[in-house]
């Protein structure tokens, strides 16, 4: 760990009663960043991300996603995009009474970027800016087939039904990257319910239909060779929101998971120079 970094871990109650498993990460800091996590994974997988962000003057608060890593529910199962942007407008609250008069930013990968979108487009929050990766924005690859409406009705009536299994080998271009997930005992690496996918792609198109009421400072980060999920929903939301402030990197040739690739020293240097240009003291 980082010399001068904070780090907890905790559980937490959400109002419904479930057990999420949360963590922090905390120097001094002059602002706060809330992470949220994709699809599969764990807030764990970030602790480079969050050490980088420590190292500049950033706290960085996470959280395993119901059915996810350490926090309760059936494994990778997403009964309700609405109890996952609950949750995490549960935590911008609690960051906020904690890190008072601090800029508080929203940084969401993958499905992770989904859930803050469907938080953005439901209500603006009281924030200084967001962070998207590699977000499902308007529907995976693969998710853009006649059938999808059908899979979308499988996963209300039948959410535990299995389909298809998340591959490493779309995540990273990275071996040592692919075999750590695959060996991570906090990774789901069993077919994706259902359910989930339902939950994903209803909320990517809610999105998509809201995309213009966005207005927050936005930095919007995506793989230009990315198999899983197309950054046209990305690019969509570049020219779309109604944001004044608005930054878009595609990175050409990196796979999802940009902050797991080779590169991702550029992409961490790109989000430290992206917060620092919105928190610097005048």
């Amino acid at each position: 760990m980082m010399p001068g970094m904070q780090k907890e871990e905790s559980i937490h109650t959400a109002a419904d009663g479930w057990q999420l498993f949360e963590r922090v990460w905390r120097g001094t800091p002059r602002a706060a960043v809330v992470l949220v996590h994709g699809y599969a994974e764990h807030s764990g997988r970030y602790e480079h991300v969050a050490e980088r962000l420590v190292r500049h003057g950033y706290a960085v608060y996470a959280f395993d996603l119901r059915g996810h890593g350490r926090s309760e529910g059936k494994r990778a199962l997403v009964r309700s995009m609405d109890d996952l942007v609950a949750d995490v407008r549960d935590l911008l609250d609690r960051v906020r009474q904690r890190e008072p008069g601090l800029p508080l930013f929203l940084l969401g990968h993958s499905m992770g970027g989904a859930v803050v979108g469907r938080l953005l487009v439901d209500s603006q929050p009281e924030i200084a800016g967001v962070i998207l990766s590699g977000a499902v924005l308007r529907g995976a690859r693969g998710f853009e087939t006649v059938g999808q409406e059908i899979f979308i009705a499988l996963g209300r009536l039948i959410p535990r039904l299995p389909l298809g299994k998340l591959g490493s080998e779309v995540i990273s271009r990275d071996p040592a990257v692919r075999e750590q997930y695959d060996n991570d005992p906090l990774v789901y690496r069993g077919r994706m319910a259902a359910g989930t996918f339902s939950s994903i792609v209803r909320a990517a198109k809610v999105i998509d239909r809201r995309m213009e009421s966005i207005t927050l400072p936005l930095l919007i980060l995506h793989g230009g060779a990315d198999a899983l999920v197309s950054p046209e929903g990305s690019e969509q939301l570049y020219e779309r929101a109604g944001s004044q402030d608005k930054t878009l990197k595609i990175y050409d040739g990196l796979f999802h998971e940009v902050l797991n690739e080779p590169e991702k020293d550029q992409v961490l240097r790109d989000i430290v120079d992206w917060l620092d240009a919105r928190t610097r003291r005048k």
